[in-house]
């Protein structure tokens, strides 16, 4: 019984950590170049299963019992978002594989949000200011955010005299797979992980959308939450059985 109460219980978390994940999913759902995350879950072996796979024999009893399920890890769903057109010179999107390069607080986060715009300064910034796109050479600095941005991301304007001066060039970076790890609103490399620089297109004046499709999430999120209830349910039950026997063991003849 109490068995019982163990497997509930590690279903019960398992489904609530489901649960959260979908939410953030949803949060941002409006958020451009979000991607999605996943809640990864494997099946734990019996005790049987587990001796005859490091090749003991397998016993009888409570041991032949499955384990229920462990999480393996909370993994980012690798889909682009469909790109939009906004109109705005300073939104920018990737079309293909690769991040921005964004420096926020010290460190440089790579991300897929697009949305920038211009800072007092004359730098491309993150709207709320705490972060600086960073181009092939650095950060770069404008005039005013009527500018030109090439397909490989090269910063032209004019200038007062109407001649095509170019500001830089923007940088699009690209990691192997399991490289990146999610860090707030973006990523950050691991530990050795290094970017090489990506041939992917700049598309000025559009931003790539969120890529969670909110439908399905709704569905896997009303499906977290019934298998949540009822793994409840089943601790319930199995709570009063243990009250009740008890409580019948206590009134047994001596």
């Amino acid at each position: 019984m109490i068995y019982g109460m163990y497997l509930s219980t590690g279903g019960a978390v398992g489904e609530a950590h489901r649960a959260d994940v979908i939410a953030n999913n949803l949060a941002n759902a409006s958020t451009p170049g979000f991607r999605p995350q996943t809640a990864s879950f494997r099946e734990v072996l019996s005790e049987a299963a587990a001796r005859r796979g490091a090749g003991g024999g397998g016993g009888g009893g409570v041991d032949q019992l499955g384990g229920g399920v462990r999480m393996v890890e909370t993994a980012t769903i690798d889909r682009a978002g469909a790109i939009v057109q906004t109109g705005r010179p300073l939104d920018l999107a990737i079309r293909g594989e690769g991040y921005f390069a964004v420096e926020e607080a010290g460190r440089v986060v790579y991300t897929r949000n697009g949305s920038f715009v211009l800072s007092s300064s004359g730098q491309i910034v993150t709207p709320d200011g705490r972060g600086r796109l960073m181009g092939a050479g650095g950060p770069v600095t404008l005039p005013n955010a009527d500018v030109k941005v090439s397909l490989d991301g090269v910063i032209t304007g004019k200038t007062a005299e109407g001649e095509t001066e170019e500001y830089g060039r923007l940088a699009v970076w690209r990691f192997g797979e399991g490289e990146l790890t999610r860090a707030g609103g973006g990523f950050v490399p691991r530990s050795g992980a290094s970017p090489a620089a990506s041939r992917s297109e700049v598309i000025q004046g559009s931003v790539e959308l969120a890529a969670v499709e909110p439908v399905r999430e709704m569905t896997d999120l009303i499906e977290a939450f019934r298998a949540f209830e009822a793994n409840m349910q089943f601790i319930r039950i199995q709570d009063q059985t243990l009250a009740r026997a008890a409580s019948d063991i206590a009134r047994l003849p001596g």
